[in-house]
């Protein structure tokens, strides 16, 4: 008995055609796929959005860090122009408070000179040859001496004395304003001078022009410290051609 058309059709739909349950689970495939797809472009554009914060915020970081290396560079530099600035007023105010010292007592020292001889010689007496002398003589002396006590008041009493090294310390630490608590030496050393010149300038005799001479010693030697330590040495204010000397240069 020979097959129909009709059934020959139902057969190749049912060789071709899936099932209802093949169906079912190709559609669930699919949809399983499609999941795996978005979940896939989700965590890529979720990696893409974290490297492009990464890279904003390390852009930002790097922006930051500049701007405070560039802040502190700025406040570096103005500190360092003030600490200048000050260093400079400093030595003006030395310079001048130098310069003015020394003139005045060059001058009160050259006059109180003429005064003395010229007031001694006021009733017509002769010029005191061996009181001048004694003055010239004193007045080296002096300043060799003052060099000698300087030398042994700096180790002694200055550095190995309590109450001499608490006054002396700020001599050898960095300094605040122009004056330091050492200058009271200089001051110290100028009473005896004063003395002396005082006396010799009113005792008209061989001992006044000894006294005379050691006082200028001591003022001399004063002054001359005063440039070349303080000032070629610590550069506590500028020396001028004083530091253009080849033996001063080689000696400090």
């Amino acid at each position: 008995m020979s097959s129909t058309p009709a059934s020959g059709i139902q057969r190749i739909s049912a060789a071709v055609l899936p099932s209802a349950q093949e169906a079912e689970e190709c559609i669930v495939s699919d949809r399983f796929s499609v999941q795996l797809n978005g979940e896939n472009s989700i965590v890529e554009a979720l990696s893409a959005g974290t490297s492009g914060l990464q890279d904003a915020a390390s852009g930002a970081a790097h922006d930051v860090t500049a701007a405070l290396q560039t802040l502190a560079k700025d406040s570096l530099t103005a500190r360092r122009l003030e600490r200048q600035q000050s260093r400079a007023r400093e030595q003006t105010t030395y310079k001048m408070a130098a310069i003015l010292a020394s003139t005045g007592i060059t001058a009160m020292a050259v006059t109180a000179v003429h005064l003395r001889f010229a007031w001694h010689m006021r009733d017509g007496a002769e010029f005191p040859i061996m009181e001048a002398l004694a003055t010239l003589l004193l007045t080296f002396g002096g300043v060799v001496g003052m060099e000698m006590w300087a030398r042994w008041a700096h180790k002694a009493l200055w550095h190995e004395n309590e109450a001499g090294w608490s006054l002396h310390k700020s001599h050898h630490v960095p300094r605040v304003g122009p004056f330091e608590a050492n200058d009271i030496y200089a001051i110290a050393n100028a009473v005896p001078a004063m003395g002396l010149c005082l006396y010799g300038f009113l005792t008209p005799s061989l001992m006044g022009g000894v006294c005379f001479g050691a006082g200028l010693g001591i003022t001399l030697f004063g002054i001359m410290y005063m440039f070349i330590h303080d000032g070629l040495v610590h550069r506590r204010f500028p020396v001028g051609p004083l530091a253009d000397v080849p033996y001063l240069k080689r000696l400090f």
